[in-house]
């Protein structure tokens, strides 16, 4: 009965350390492994006791990790989930049973295990990548600004860094080493930060005017010839204006072949004619007939209007199962998409500037967006819907703040605009400039913000924290196997 009864108040504390970073402060996450650890130094426990433990306080802190899910997708489907991470995540773990391994080593080994979980899940289609512990850290966008170097990982590589050397000073194991690691872990991520912030803060840049639409109507969609001249008549263009509108703003499904015969594209490239250097950008549900025995292709897109015309830009990344079927699950069962989507740029010119266009998904991605459009661009753009996260206040929350980590990494200003969500323009630094809730009436919001050409250390060089844990594991691997076979 000990045992049990150790287990329970030690995944007590795990699940209330878990609840306090998730609603006072993201700071809570970086003790949160201090009773995991403890437990499974233990060498009273058996192994078969520690792999349960580590399964219920795996299941406690990613049950409130993901609570939200139970309104989003069900209490099915939030089990399945928390399940699921609490098996895959029990691995890093298993490296603390060898006790002949010094604690360093034991440590670079799991936070470099626990990183390349991370990657491999949001290089799936199964689950949506909201895992990452490093996005937790985005209320703290003080302290966060070297994510332009490190990318989210960065944040994950730092909360697992504190937790397990803080952990040895507690334990009074190399005390002395420990804390200097702690220290340097924490001031030097904090004071780089801040000298960013300075440097970004005092940086003259060029500036453009953006606006972005928050449209809350009761069909969410400009479908309505007569809404939408009611909008626009109300907006004050002028010649720099960039205009974002939201993901399936035109939902009734347009033809690639008759977008210049669509009246609403028509009265919105007319209402351009006068301001050649302005542009307008809306979503739309598209579709392609590739033959008459076939139906037809649909995609989601994002619609350029300008003095060129029109510029269509499919998005490529789809939530799991809601817009798109995993391949491996269309390859067993013969089920087809519902989204198709087409190569091509993620961006467009508008006056000389680029122009990127992420659209609702895709920015939950960080590799994904810096490589694929942050390279090219001065400014992002976001157009989203927000409708699958219904009225979870919590979940809007964090998709805005993931929107302000992808602000920080490839040092863009991102102007997102949405229906069901937050309507945001948001900062080279991460700060929110300007913002509309999710329940307030249809309204735009504009702003006079910087063009940003510099590439970010991680906008040229990626994910580099998972490629270099990826190699470390590698390392280790072949040297115990070489070590094995030469004994």
């Amino acid at each position: 009965m000990g045992i049990v009864y150790n287990s329970i108040i030690y995944i007590a504390i795990i699940s209330l350390i878990s609840l306090l970073g998730k609603l006072i402060s993201p700071v809570f996450y970086f003790i949160f492994l201090f009773p995991t650890i403890k437990f499974i130094l233990c060498n009273q426990h058996k192994k078969v006791q520690k792999i349960i433990f580590l399964f219920f306080s795996n299941l406690a802190f990613f049950a409130i990790f993901f609570y939200w899910f139970i309104d989003i997708y069900g209490v099915f489907k939030f089990f399945t989930v928390c399940i699921f991470y609490a098996f895959v995540f029990l691995f890093p773990f298993f490296i603390f049973f060898k006790n002949r391994i010094p604690y360093y080593i034991c440590s670079i080994i799991f936070m470099s295990a626990w990183i390349v979980i991370e990657y491999t899940i949001i290089h799936t289609d199964f689950l949506p990548p909201f895992v990452i512990l490093g996005n937790t850290l985005h209320p703290l966008i003080m302290i966060i600004q070297f994510y332009e170097y490190t990318g989210v990982f960065g944040g994950t590589l730092w909360i697992l860094l504190v937790n397990c050397m803080f952990f040895n000073v507690i334990a009074k194991q190399g005390r002395q080493y420990s804390l200097m690691i702690v220290c340097i872990s924490i001031i030097f991520p904090v004071g780089l930060s801040k000298n960013l912030l300075n440097k970004y803060k005092n940086l003259t840049l060029k500036k453009i005017n953006v606006g972005a639409l928050h449209l809350n109507n009761k069909s969410n969609s400009l479908n309505d010839i007569n809404e939408l001249k009611m909008i626009l008549r109300d907006i004050d263009l002028n010649d720099s204006t960039i205009l974002v509108f939201p993901e399936n703003a035109i939902t009734n499904k347009l033809n690639i072949c008759d977008l210049s015969e669509d009246i609403r594209l028509f009265f919105l490239s007319k209402t351009l004619r006068p301001y050649p250097f302005s542009s307008i950008i809306i979503g739309a549900d598209l579709e392609k007939n590739i033959n008459i025995e076939r139906h037809p292709l649909n995609y989601n897109v994002g619609i350029v209007i300008n003095k060129n015309g029109y510029n269509v830009i499919y998005k490529q990344k789809f939530v799991p199962f809601d817009e798109n079927i995993p391949e491996l699950i269309r390859f067993f069962t013969g089920q087809s998409k519902y989204y198709h989507t087409q190569s091509g740029q993620k961006y467009y010119c508008n006056s000389n500037e680029n122009i990127g266009v992420a659209i609702c998904y895709e920015i939950l991605y960080g590799n994904y967006v810096a490589n694929q459009i942050g390279e090219n661009i001065g400014l992002l753009t976001l157009m989203t819907k927000e409708s699958g996260l219904k009225d979870n206040s919590f979940a809007k929350n964090q998709y805005l703040g993931i929107a302000t980590i992808r602000a920080i990494e490839m040092r863009k200003t991102i102007v997102k605009s949405s229906t069901k969500g937050y309507t945001s323009i948001i900062g080279l630094t991460g700060e929110i400039l300007s913002t509309v809730k999710p329940s307030d009436d249809t309204q735009l919001i504009k702003a006079d913000v910087e063009l940003n050409h510099i590439q970010t250390f991680y906008t040229r060089f990626g994910d580099i924290i998972p490629i270099l844990s990826i190699s470390f594991l590698v390392i280790i691997l072949l040297y115990n196997g070489r070590k094995k076979f030469i004994d």
